[in-house]
C-alpha cells in the first residue's frame, strides 16, 4: 500500500469517488451515476427478487 509523505494510506480511486459522492449527497446535491452504475443497481435489485 502506498502512503503519502505524512504516512497515512491514500484512499483508492474508488474510495475517493465514493467519499466525494457521499459528501455531495449529504450537501443535497444531485450526484451523477454512470450508465454502468445503473446496470449494477438494476442487477442488485433483480438479485433481491
Amino acid at each position: 500500500m502506498k502512503t503519502d509523505p505524512v504516512g497515512a494510506p491514500r484512499p483508492s480511486v474508488a474510495e475517493q469517488r465514493d467519499w466525494d459522492l457521499r459528501l455531495a449527497a449529504a450537501r443535497g446535491e444531485i450526484t451523477p451515476v454512470s450508465p454502468i452504475g445503473w446496470v449494477r443497481i438494476a442487477l442488485r435489485a433483480l438479485a433481491l427478487i
